[in-house]
């Protein structure tokens, strides 16, 4: 008995595939597809890196994108840390009731990141009231708030001309000091603070002052402990800033050859030393740097033959007589 053939049915299975960048766990167990970027896990941080899974055309994504030289991942942005101050002006948060920022870029407890202080009180003091608006105070003056600061010198708001009456070293008149904070002593910081410790006539360049622009008022002797250096003193080769230029022996330096066995021919790259340095020659083309009576033009008595020292390479060279007789000191003599 034969049983009629019955038809085949075919099911075709369709299989969506989920594309993943990376290889973590979460990633090859997700499910296949999505729509939206929370089904595929969440961005993090790790160091400088930001590791992301997004949706893309119903597939989960990973990516990593690495933050620039420098920065740091936080809260999934690439942060660059701010730029270390260099006066009081980029300090300034540009609110002038709260009194005046400092920078104080050496590290002092009470600095930001930037190395700035804010402000240690209000600038119109006790019993006086700030004007946002106009960038004044109100005061009430009476012997107490005429002169908070003690220095003898009535504040602006009440008629004096100390510019800064919560600071009693800081007052009209008073004498420039030359310090690394460059603070400015006499309410003027087009003035610094004057010394001039080798006595060649040229003021420090470490004493400044600072305007509330940037601008920076400084001395000009760039190694004030050295009275033979200073911006008029000429460029001599010793390894110097002789003329505080910020460049060393700029213009008096001569292209040398490094020359090992002092025998006045050198060998190698060219290099810009000060002329006379002992070990360097003006004159290159030596085959043996570390052999006295082998220089340019010199001969020898290699296995080939007779060679001549020419443009610091040994080249064959013949001998009249054709006998190439070696010397001890290794020269060669043709006989």
């Amino acid at each position: 008995m034969h049983l009629p053939r019955q038809p085949l049915t075919l099911f075709a299975c369709a299989v969506a595939l989920a594309v993943f960048v990376g290889t973590s766990e979460r990633e090859s167990s997700a499910a296949a597809g999505c729509t939206k970027d929370t089904e595929c896990g969440a961005t993090t941080c790790a160091t400088n890196q930001i590791h992301r899974h997004t949706c893309s055309a119903g597939a989960c994504v990973a990516s990593v994108e690495t933050c620039p030289k420098g920065s740091v991942c936080r809260d999934n942005t690439c942060i660059i840390p701010p730029p270390r101050c260099t006066s009081d002006h980029d300090c300034q948060d540009g609110v002038f009731c709260n009194g005046a920022e400092r920078c104080r870029p050496n590290g002092m407890k009470g600095t930001d990141a930037r190395g700035c202080m804010a402000a240690v009180a209000p600038l119109c003091g006790p019993g006086g009231t700030c004007n946002e608006a106009r960038q004044e105070c109100t005061t009430l003056c009476s012997p107490a708030t005429a002169d908070r600061d003690h220095d003898s010198i009535r504040s602006y708001e009440c008629g004096g001309n100390d510019c800064d009456d919560n600071d009693a070293h800081r007052f009209p008149g008073n004498v420039e000091i030359c310090d690394a904070t460059n603070h400015d002593e006499d309410c003027d910081p087009t003035t610094f603070g004057h010394r001039d410790a080798d006595a060649d006539g040229y003021l420090d360049g470490q004493c400044c002052n600072v305007e509330a622009n940037g601008t920076r008022h400084c001395g000009n002797d760039c190694w004030d402990a050295n009275p033979r250096v200073h911006p008029n003193q000429p460029e001599v080769c010793n390894g110097l800033d002789d003329n505080c230029d910020a460049a060393i022996d700029d213009g008096v330096t001569v292209p040398m050859f490094r020359d090992g066995d002092s025998d006045g021919f050198g060998a190698g790259a060219l290099q810009q030393k000060c002329p006379g340095t002992p070990g360097w020659s003006i004159l290159g083309g030596d085959c043996d740097d570390g052999n006295v009576a082998l220089i340019a033009g010199s001969v020898r008595c290699g296995r080939a033959g007779p060679e001549t020292c020419t443009g610091g390479a040994w080249r064959p060279a013949v001998c009249a007589s054709g006998t190439c007789l070696p010397q001890p000191n290794g020269m060669g003599i043709c006989r």
